[in-house]
């Protein structure tokens, strides 16, 4: 017998007699990041989050342009220069001028200005690179998802 607590969070669900169609677990879909960074709208409702687990929920979806213009009310990613390179809107929409909206194995960071999510070891599990706007995530990207 072990010595240790049950945490939902970071154990497993125990299937029946080993059948992943019997396991009582009636959300498992659902991402389980501990810590999240939140992006709210204007009335305060949460529209996105990026977690240490690697993965991004949208109340919205995930597009690429070559040019991201942010409605009012945007959370923006800048470069240097002060321009956009990627904007989450107010309705949970995310758009990034470069790449795609796929998911990677692995993300690193570089020598250009990020914006990075990390887990508890320090590793990098999400990023936007501010120098283009190239998002790269190494967990699940849910669209149109309960934030």
């Amino acid at each position: 017998m072990s010595n240790s607590f049950y945490d939902k969070d970071t154990m497993d669900w125990p299937m029946f007699q080993h059948d992943p169609q019997h396991t009582g677990c009636y959300d498992c879909d659902k991402p389980r990041d501990p810590n999240k960074f939140y992006i709210k709208n204007s009335q305060n409702i949460n529209v996105a989050w990026f977690g240490d687990r690697g993965n991004i929920i949208l109340k919205g979806t995930c597009t690429q342009q070559s040019t991201c213009t942010p409605p009012l009310d945007s959370f923006i990613f800048k470069n240097s220069a002060g321009d956009t390179v990627a904007y989450v809107d107010t309705s949970g929409n995310l758009c990034i001028e470069t790449g795609d909206c796929l998911s990677s194995t692995s993300c690193s960071a570089t020598s250009n200005d990020e914006f990075i999510i990390q887990d508890e070891t320090g590793k990098v599990v999400s990023k936007i690179d501010l120098s283009n706007g190239d998002l790269c995530y190494t967990g699940r990207l849910i669209e149109n998802g309960e934030v």
